[in-house]
């Protein structure tokens, strides 16, 4: 089941134009957006800003409109380049539109400049962006009570979140009571150290191998033996799965995940080496890893994964954190991804 049950689509097309570039600047060249996610929050201001690679005079204008897909426009503006030499910069703000929950809105952001309306399209830009709902669990709440979410959170990174969205979920304050958990869904905030507490390990894999869905978010470091490998005393599973950023669109079609957020990893990686006789997970690299791992017991029973996405990190910068972590909740939970396409109309 999706966990957008209602769902609206919408598609619409942001296009910006500059006039004024000269014939020899005409080649097509690639405008990089300073905005690194693939959604936009709904009912929000967001500066959309980017470099012009060619030497473009100062004080040519630009405008941009939002055109819906009978190309009846929904928003128009105008902006004008920025700095004193190239590579100059636009800047334009754009409001998003109110959605009800559930409703989900598809727009593609185009950039396009020319000398003229006849002339060759000299830069280029399309980036396919979707405005959300800021709380994507809203109308599943009977869902999460199905879910029976406990949470284990030593640096309480997700249970203000978790409250904030309305969420419900059981506190797990001390360790050792992870052990005793039998039913529901296992969720750990990110920023839990499996070197201060190194039993943790065993108890979540233990976890996922007696049924139990587990959800370990961004650890801040530790050495894992991998189970089911030579010198493991941990249970051996099904299958381990080892995941680069291409998992986010999977769980979630709408979704992407950056390598990096201002020049500074966006994932922790999870390295694998041996030590000794064991194979084993650096859990905390920042490089030369998977920010995702999934390990599955036997059909019916449980899974783990670790997610190295750093959600809570990026909490405020766009939705993309929150629908990421439904997304991945519902993943464990169900085995299926939260939204797989577009649907039929």
């Amino acid at each position: 089941m999706q966990l957008v049950t209602r769902h609206v689509l919408w598609a619409a097309a942001l296009m910006l134009s500059v006039a004024g570039l000269s014939a020899v600047q005409a080649a097509d060249a690639e405008v990089e957006l300073a905005y690194p996610w693939s959604t936009l929050a709904s009912d929000t201001e967001v500066l959309i800003s980017g470099p012009v690679p060619q030497a473009a005079p100062q004080d040519w204008p630009t405008t941009w409109r939002l055109v819906a897909e009978n190309n009846r426009t929904l928003a128009s503006g105008s902006c004008e380049l920025q700095g004193a030499k190239p590579p100059r910069t636009f800047q334009f703000p754009l409001r998003t539109p109110m959605l009800r929950e559930g409703v989900a809105l598809k727009t593609s952001l185009e950039f396009s400049a020319a000398a003229n309306a006849a002339a060759a399209r000299a830069v280029k830009h399309s980036q396919t962006l979707w405005v959300l709902p800021a709380n994507p669990f809203a109308l599943q709440q009977e869902k999460l009570k199905q879910w029976n979410v406990h949470l284990y959170d030593p640096e309480k990174t997700l249970a203000p979140l978790l409250e904030k969205l309305e969420v419900p979920f059981v506190a797990i304050e001390n360790p050792d009571a992870l052990a005793e958990t039998k039913a529901g869904l296992l969720l750990i905030g990110e920023g839990v150290s499996f070197r201060q507490f190194p039993a943790l390990w065993e108890v979540l894999v233990a976890a996922a191998a007696r049924g139990i869905p587990v959800l370990c978010l961004a650890p801040s470091d530790g050495t894992l033996v991998l189970p089911g490998t030579a010198g493991s005393a941990l249970p051996a599973p099904r299958r381990v799965t080892w995941r680069r950023h291409d998992v986010a669109p999977e769980l979630d079609a709408r979704l992407t995940w950056p390598l990096a957020v201002n020049d500074k990893p966006a994932a922790r990686q999870f390295a694998v080496r041996g030590e000794g006789t064991q194979v084993v997970l650096d859990a905390a690299a920042d490089a030369d890893g998977w920010p995702w791992l999934e390990i599955d017991y036997p059909a019916g029973r449980g899974r783990l994964v670790l997610c190295g996405f750093k959600l809570t990190e990026h909490w405020q910068a766009s939705p993309t954190s929150a629908w990421l972590l439904a997304a991945a909740m519902h993943y464990v939970a169900t085995n299926k991804p939260i939204f797989s396409g577009e649907p039929s109309r």
